[in-house]
């Protein structure tokens, strides 16, 4: 069957009454009948991307038990992480994105101050930590997060500079503004 939840029927040839019960909670059938009949088991959509099966063991006095199965296909592999950029402060800190997925999934950074969690599986969290910017410029981390059957997700950390401070007003009559700068400072010569 396909993963849509749905149902299917096996017809049971018997002379005498029977019993029927699956091995997974995810299909329910027709629990008992008598004489020839139809066996009806009812599944549930499956939303993760590998198939399964379930084994239903139908049971009448003086017989072996029979065994049929339902065998249920995957639904297709999903993976989204969003959003797809976060601007962090200079600081050294943690990060998180938030990922859809029915599958397992792993990731990479191509710079060594930004880590993320090395994998996860399914929905969740994606935690990204960071070091300290101790530069003046904005650096970047390229994060990929693939999975199987799925195109890789790009992802990036966007990092402030940090701040330089220093007295404002210098002893040789130099006076420094805006204190703390980020992208400029100005200086200013008193007599």
């Amino acid at each position: 069957v396909n993963c849509i939840a749905g149902s299917t029927n096996f017809d049971i040839n018997s002379n005498s009454s029977w019993t029927a019960l699956s091995n997974q909670g995810w299909c329910t059938v027709t629990s008992s009948g008598n004489g020839t009949g139809t066996l009806i088991a009812t599944y549930a959509e499956n939303t993760l991307s590998t198939p399964r099966i379930a084994v239903i063991t139908i049971s009448a006095n003086g017989v072996n038990p029979v065994n049929v199965t339902v065998n249920q296909d995957g639904a297709t592999a999903i993976l989204t992480v969003t959003p797809a950029v976060k601007h962090v402060d200079y600081l050294a800190g943690v990060t998180t994105f938030n990922v859809t997925s029915n599958v397992d999934w792993s990731t990479s950074s191509d710079a060594t101050w930004c880590l993320p969690a090395a994998s996860g599986s399914g929905a969740g969290i994606l935690s990204v930590s960071y070091l300290q910017n101790e530069t003046m410029v904005t650096r970047t981390a390229n994060i990929s997060v693939f999975a199987t059957g799925v195109s890789p997700v790009q992802l990036q950390v966007i990092q402030s500079p940090s701040y330089v401070s220093v007295n404002e007003r210098d002893e040789k009559g130099l006076t420094f503004f805006p204190n703390p700068a980020s992208n400029y400072i100005n200086v200013m010569i008193h007599d």
